[in-house]
């Protein structure tokens, strides 16, 4: 029997579009396994780390909704996200318009130094501003496809803040982690070893 091909999403977000307060915009997913489409497969659109609620993809593959939001951050995070035990996720950065944006900006940069011990690693999440100052009190997205629920973080006194995740033999995970409202992103795939065990210190990556 051929190994099934692996799920994939195709996202598309419309630019926003003001109405009275808010901004509404139109999300829409396609679901593939290589280039034929995926009938009811469960999705959840997720703003922020905010779930806007679960589309289900039609026999081409497709599911749409619209989206509204009030704008008072430079940026929102799009996210789509398959339900079940084949987790995939999609997603989109959706910039508005700069005169809309309702506070001043604050995080500039976003550090994450992943480590690993074994089939364990450790995310060292760091936040800083313009000025390379710790950025204190900034809530933080953390996407793990290895778990369903998405872990509540915000950064300390001092801009940082944690995470784990342990990995089985062969397993595949995907880690994004995101500061909610200014589009800096880390995202990385890792995969559960085999054999013998290690520690090694990932790359520092900036943002």
């Amino acid at each position: 029997m051929a190994e099934q091909q692996k799920l994939r999403l195709d996202l598309q977000v419309s630019p926003p579009q003001k109405s009275g307060e808010n901004y509404v915009f139109n999300v829409a997913v396609i679901a593939l396994r290589k280039t034929r489409a995926v009938e009811n497969v469960h999705v959840e659109i997720l703003c922020d780390g905010v779930s806007q609620g679960q589309i289900v993809t039609d026999e081409n593959g497709g599911a749409a909704t619209d989206i509204g939001v009030t704008v008072n951050k430079e940026s929102c995070l799009v996210l789509a996200r398959t339900i079940g035990e084949e987790v995939v996720i999609a997603y989109k950065i959706l910039n508005f318009p700069k005169k809309e944006v309702k506070k001043a900006s604050g995080p500039a940069k976003l550090i994450v130094n992943p480590r690993r011990i074994e089939n364990r690693i450790l995310f060292h999440i760091k936040v800083l501003d313009e000025k390379n100052r710790a950025v204190p009190n900034v809530k933080i997205l953390i996407i793990d496809t290895s778990i369903q629920n998405i872990p509540d973080a915000q950064t300390a006194e001092n801009g940082e803040c944690a995470h784990n995740t342990n990995l089985m033999p062969g397993e595949e995970c995907e880690i994004m982690i995101s500061v909610i409202g200014y589009g800096k992103i880390f995202r990385r795939t890792f995969y559960g070893r085999n054999g013998v065990a290690n520690t090694t210190t990932g790359e520092t990556e900036e943002n």
